[in-house]
């Protein structure tokens, strides 16, 4: 599952009303997975000095590897956002480094054994080189064979990977979890990498497991990833074969997108029935869906109640928000209006249906807001947040 935010911080003004609302952020499109939970591959380095190491390698079952989240040296500076595992889920609480059969990897309770291992955050959330080391996974899983142990003496193949959990670790996040095929030899556990391959007719685009559909594979296999600036795109080598009619793979996109102006008002201030009423427009947005794959979305509203030092905090249901479909996608449906005075949130804003809302739908919303009487004048502050979710 994809989730997109956006927070935005609000500000009403009784009577003189104002609804400010900021802090708009698009976030990259999602990536495709090939198995529940994947985001893609790591890369092996040197345990000491971070060097990238090819894949062909043998190592022997107590020797340490570090994983890097793209295939480039790592700097050794944990602050640079490229080098880190990350995970999407709000949920995610626990991580692991684990060894599982081949196809069970997003299921915790079939791991051959696995070591928890420390988060970073929230400044710079993540997974830094993290170690492999199967002489150090001390922790027995409920895989055949189970334990680090029964792995060497059995040999086979296997994954190991880092995995993202919810739930106390009872859960693989959506999108968290990263891995390589390994293949062991029985007795001496002496093992190598047999890299993951991307989907038939696909390379890998990016280290995090995103990919790009392409016209053809040529010779397949991993591919480095392309530098993609703030907001999302990214540029990669497309190779064709010239016939008369050529259809345009699909970007892979799926984003929300945020108002081109970051601050929407609500003025106008009346008394209705001895009450403060206000309107106004939150201003144009937009979801764009291009995946290969159309999951279906829902996009949802939450509003924290309002508050004024030294006032009553007025509740969240005061807002009323009336989504408006301005220019419409196939599939996609606008979410029932929640009625200023008796608003419930969250609440469905928009969705759209599995296998047929390919493209960019914009949306406004009609915005009311009605404080109750007897309310302080003055502003008012809360926050609003728009979030995007693939089915």
């Amino acid at each position: 599952m994809s989730i997109k935010k956006i927070a935005q911080r609000a500000a009403i003004a009784v009577a003189a009303a104002g609804l400010v609302i900021a802090g708009f952020a698009a976030p990259a499109h999602a990536a495709e997975t090939t198995t529940p939970g994947f985001r893609g591959g790591f890369w092996p380095a040197d345990a000491g000095d971070g060097i990238l190491q090819e894949f062909g390698k043998v190592y022997g079952w107590t020797e340490a590897t570090i994983a890097l989240a793209k295939p480039e040296n790592s700097t050794g500076n944990q602050d640079m956002a490229d080098e880190r595992f990350t995970f999407s889920h709000p949920d995610t609480t626990q991580a692991f480094t684990f060894i599982a059969p081949r196809g069970k990897e997003h299921l915790w309770n079939e791991w051959n054994a696995f070591e928890p291992i420390g988060l970073r955050g929230p400044g710079a959330p993540g997974i830094w080189l993290p170690t492999i080391n199967f002489g150090a996974m001390s922790t027995p899983g409920n895989g055949s064979p189970a334990g680090n142990g029964g792995v060497r003496a059995a040999g086979g193949e296997y994954s190991v990977g880092i995995a993202f959990t919810k739930f106390n670790g009872i859960h693989v996040s959506p999108d968290g979890m990263f891995f390589q095929h390994i293949i062991v030899e029985p007795g001496s556990g002496d093992w190598r990498f047999d890299p993951v391959q991307p989907p038939a007719g696909h390379v890998w685009g990016q280290a995090y497991g995103e990919w790009d559909p392409t016209l053809r594979n040529g010779a397949g296999g991993w591919k480095a990833p392309t530098a993609a600036p703030e907001g999302g795109s990214f540029t990669s080598n497309v190779e064709a074969d010239v016939v008369e009619d050529v259809t345009t793979p699909p970007t892979g996109k799926f984003e929300l997108s945020a108002p081109a102006n970051a601050t929407a008002r609500i003025g106008d201030a009346k008394i209705v029935d001895g009450q403060s009423v206000s309107t106004g427009k939150l201003g144009q947005f937009s979801v764009t869906d291009d995946r290969v794959e159309l999951k279906g979305w829902e996009l949802t509203t939450a509003v924290e109640d309002f508050k004024k030092a030294g006032s009553e905090d007025i509740l969240k249901s005061a807002l009323g928000v009336k989504p408006v479909l301005v220019t419409p996608v196939a599939g996609v449906t606008a979410g029932a209006e929640q009625v200023a005075g008796s608003a419930i949130y969250p609440s469905t804003f928009a969705e759209a249906a599995a296998g047929a809302a390919r493209g960019k739908a914009t949306f406004d919303a009609d915005l009311t807001f009605k404080a109750p009487k007897g309310a302080d004048a003055g502003t008012y502050t809360s926050k609003l947040t728009m979030t995007l979710v693939s089915k």
